[in-house]
């Protein structure tokens, strides 16, 4: 180092060892620091990637999964938005497959749909064959009967084929009858008069509207009724309807010569109607369906005697209307079945206070010869009923539609007013209305003569002013009995 001032130079030395251990050390130093640095930066970035990798991982896992069947499991960790995200996916997860569930469970119930109505239609096609079927059956006897009555045979012939057509008409009525209960059943407007009754009197009843059939097939037919009274609270006619329906199919199914056994007893606080015959018989697969709508059991003698297959239906729901039971029993093809029916007693109460049922009173015929006027607008309906009540001894007068009705009412003054329903111009139900209002009918009977024949149908026509309600076709000795009991005052 040389100095200005005084022109000398000044040397510094110091030990070449002094600096290049220093310099050894700082680089030591630094390399170790770098290295440190180096482990501390991985171990870090390992810690994140353990943090953050691995969740994300899981939560792709997550995603993956949903749309499955399962839901996936929530991804643990300690980073918030980690978690948020994980319970996100989790819930969708969970809402995906519910829904799946979901579509599964109305798939599932879609095709059981489907297939309800697939049967269905395969059993309403099969029902409407054989309606078709069921009603040309008495139709065929019939117009063969008007053919040999055309023909003017010798009285002998002349009343077998009227009693065989008698007996075809009954058929076809009750066809339609039971027709039109299945269709009070099924919107539930089946309604029951209810009151105390004997067991023996409804079994007795049923028995006797069968026996003329049992009798035709040469059927023994054996009854067995408890003398001492056993009282039921319930419908008479439905109840007898219930019986005459199993007796009635007992008949059909067992062969000619057959036995029919009918027994009524008493059980605890039960009443139990059996009816055991030794015919066709029911097959094992088959006793479960008898009840359903409709079932058949595919025999060729069923085929042969005929049937809608709706009367064990009937019989199963006027049953439990009744708070009762019906069952099915048989051995297999061709050793018989049985059905027994039970029936809740009366109560005490009820039983202690029934009425005597004294037998129905016999029809009386009007006092004398009346004016009657028919109304219907069937030409064929009006003049065959005008020519029955003109050869029962009354005077007769058609009209065919409201107004002329109200016209010939007016003219005629008469004493009985047989009217229909379904008119043109003006409905039945205002013509009575109309004729209600002149003081002249007020002793003048009024009755509906027609085709609808449901309750609801009933109760219009009284609040209209009719005094009865018959339904086609009419029997002559209910209306007989209608036309003594409004004329006889």
């Amino acid at each position: 180092m040389r100095s200005d001032l005084t022109g000398w130079t000044i040397g510094y030395a110091l030990p070449a060892a002094l600096f290049v251990g220093q310099w050894q050390r700082a680089g030591w130093l630094i390399t170790a620091g770098a290295v440190l640095s180096l482990i501390l930066a991985i171990s870090i970035a390992i810690g994140l990637s353990r943090r953050i990798a691995t969740p994300m991982s899981q939560l792709a896992s997550a995603a993956a999964a949903i749309g499955g069947t399962s839901v996936p499991k929530k991804v643990e960790s300690t980073i918030e938005e980690v978690m948020a995200l994980s319970a996100a996916l989790n819930r969708a997860a969970i809402a995906l497959v519910e829904r799946d569930q979901h579509l599964r469970r109305s798939d599932e119930e879609l095709r059981q749909q489907a297939s309800d109505l697939r049967q269905a239609n395969a059993n309403k096609s099969r029902f409407l064959a054989l309606l078709s079927h069921e009603l040309r059956n008495p139709l065929a006897p019939l117009r063969t009967g008007l053919a040999i009555l055309s023909m003017q045979p010798d009285p002998k012939i002349a009343g077998d084929v009227n009693a065989m057509m008698t007996r075809q008409v009954s058929h076809m009525a009750r066809l339609i009858d039971d027709l039109l209960d299945v269709s009070r059943l099924s919107l539930d407007k089946l309604t029951l008069r209810v009151e105390v009754t004997d067991l023996a009197a409804i079994v007795e009843h049923a028995v006797e509207a069968c026996r003329p059939t049992a009798e035709r097939a040469g059927h023994v037919l054996e009854v067995s009724i408890p003398d001492e009274p056993v009282r039921l609270h319930g419908d008479r006619a439905r109840l007898a309807q219930v019986f005459a329906n199993l007796i009635g199919n007992a008949c059909k199914f067992t062969p000619d010569g057959g036995r029919i056994v009918v027994a009524a007893r008493r059980e605890g606080e039960s009443a139990v109607v059996s009816v055991k015959d030794d015919g066709i018989g029911i097959d094992g697969a088959e006793i479960d369906r008898v009840f359903e709508m409709f079932a058949q059991v595919d025999h060729s003698l069923e085929r042969s005697r005929g049937g809608l297959g709706i009367g064990l239906t009937l019989v199963r729901r006027l049953v439990e209307m009744h708070g009762g039971s019906v069952a099915a029993t048989s051995a297999g093809l061709d050793h018989g079945s049985e059905f027994v029916v039970t029936l809740p007693l009366a109560s005490e109460l009820c039983d202690a206070a029934v009425p005597v049922i004294a037998s129905p009173p016999q029809a009386k015929p009007p006092a004398s010869r009346l004016q009657i006027l028919v109304v219907d607008d069937n030409g064929d309906s009006a003049d065959s009923l005008a020519l029955l009540l003109s050869l029962s001894g009354h005077e007769t007068h058609i009209a065919r539609d409201g107004p002329q009705a109200l016209a010939r009412a007016e003219a005629l003054r008469p004493q009985a007013i047989l009217l229909d329903l379904g008119l043109p111009g003006l409905s039945g139900y205002e013509v009575c209305r109309r004729l209600r209002e002149a003081p002249w009918t007020a002793s003048t009977p009024i009755i509906a003569i027609t085709g609808w024949g449901q309750d609801d149908d009933r109760q219009r026509s009284k609040e209209a002013g009719f005094d009865g309600h018959l339904v086609k076709p009419i029997v002559l000795a209910e209306l007989t009995a209608l036309l003594g009991e409004r004329t006889v005052r």
